[in-house]
């Protein structure tokens, strides 16, 4: 059985949103609490991420304490290892929105207890999200050009969901994947 689900998709896919709707829905899940350096989001729970200084982060970089980090729109992302260590411990099933980058990182280090899934919406949904978004323009932009580019990973990734705004559909299907 897979103990490591990586969601990919582009930004405003959903990702989040599926994982925070498994994680209402079946406690064989958690979600993977990763690092950032971005400010908090309004209305996003203080633990969504380890909200951190770039400063510290880079410190984690030097140290090596990352499976993955990646830099996206001007904030850097990462899964710190001794995250993934404690959790592995305790049987869950880890969820984790992440890039291909990332993701392909951890298959060369976690193996066969990964699976990629990526996060299938449509273009117009994902800008529309992506502009609802608390953040800059500039970094909106940034964001919208990414799409296409995105989209590239599906034929990366081992499953694929399609986000039709039904997300118990999204996490049903996720189920499936894992049985």
């Amino acid at each position: 059985m897979k103990s490591i689900i990586c969601l990919v998709g582009p930004s405003g896919s959903g990702k989040t949103a599926i994982c925070e709707e498994a994680l209402k829905e079946d406690n064989q899940f958690t979600k993977l609490r990763t690092a950032t350096t971005r400010k908090k989001r309004k209305g996003e729970p203080k633990d969504a991420y380890q909200f951190m200084s770039t400063k510290d982060f880079k410190k984690y970089i030097e140290i090596n304490a990352f499976v993955e980090y990646t830099c996206y729109a001007d904030k850097y992302y990462g899964t710190p290892k001794k995250t993934i260590d404690t959790l592995l411990s305790q049987d869950k099933i880890i969820l984790v929105p992440i890039d291909i980058n990332g993701a392909n990182k951890y298959k060369q280090i976690y193996g066969d207890k990964v699976l990629t899934v990526f996060i299938h919406r449509d273009k117009q949904d994902i800008i529309k999200a992506i502009m609802a978004r608390d953040i800059s323009l500039n970094e909106k932009q940034k964001r919208i050009c990414q799409i296409s580019k995105e989209y590239e990973n599906i034929n990366k990734c081992d499953k694929c969901i399609i986000n039709n705004f039904s997300l118990e559909e999204a996490v049903k299907t996720l189920k499936c994947f894992i049985v």
